[in-house]
């Protein structure tokens, strides 16, 4: 009886060892089939007049990307993996409350979300990536990274990543809302951009 015991624990032993060896298989062979393939935006930020609050978009076409098309019917799925925001220019700002400044102005929320053209029937907002009570003057800094201030991504923004493979054009909207208590302001120039990094995952067979 204890020999049959022993035998059904080693049993056990073994199966367990051939599922782990197995699932841990499958996954190493997943990440071997497929590589990421980094494609970066770029939002231009440029306007006039109404500086803040302000809604502004702009949109993207992947069909003219080599790296996109060379891969499009390989593609599966993909995620956003950094995302900034640099203002070069704020020419002659004018705030509505004249306690602030250049220096002290803070935004309240600042939102940014990936969209589809009305063709496509979706008029969901997928997140791109927001942050709150960030000075006007943080995002005039390049910082260490060169690029500008780091926007927190927001992994609700995958679900669009995935349905680019059949929607190539996409539009990215910018968010800005008032400065803390309200303060709203104007520039005649107002210039810089905001870059994001999409890494598709592409499968190699």
């Amino acid at each position: 009886m204890k020999r049959r015991v022993h035998l059904f624990g080693i049993l056990a032993i073994c199966i367990g060892a051939s599922l782990s060896l197995m699932l841990n298989g499958c996954d190493a062979l997943t990440k071997a089939t497929q590589i990421d393939v980094p494609v970066e935006i770029t939002v231009p930020i440029a306007g006039t007049g109404n500086f803040v609050p302000k809604t502004s978009s702009d949109c993207q076409d992947l069909s003219t990307n080599k790296d996109v098309m060379d891969n499009k019917d390989k593609i599966d799925g993909g995620s956003v993996s950094e995302a900034w925001i640099l203002l070069n220019t704020v020419q002659n700002p004018v705030f509505s409350n004249p306690s602030v400044n250049m220096t002290n102005a803070t935004f309240s929320k600042v939102s940014f979300f990936l969209t589809f053209p009305p063709e496509f029937g979706d008029t969901k907002q997928y997140k791109l990536g927001e942050f709150t009570n960030v000075k006007l003057s943080d995002l005039m800094v390049p910082g260490t990274s060169g690029k500008g201030y780091a926007i927190p991504v927001s992994s609700e923004v995958n679900a669009a990543i995935g349905l680019i493979k059949t929607r190539l054009r996409f539009c990215t909207v910018s968010t800005y809302g008032t400065f803390q208590d309200g303060t709203t302001a104007t520039s005649t120039n107002v210039l810089g951009q905001v870059k994001f990094t999409i890494k598709f995952k592409v499968n190699t067979i």
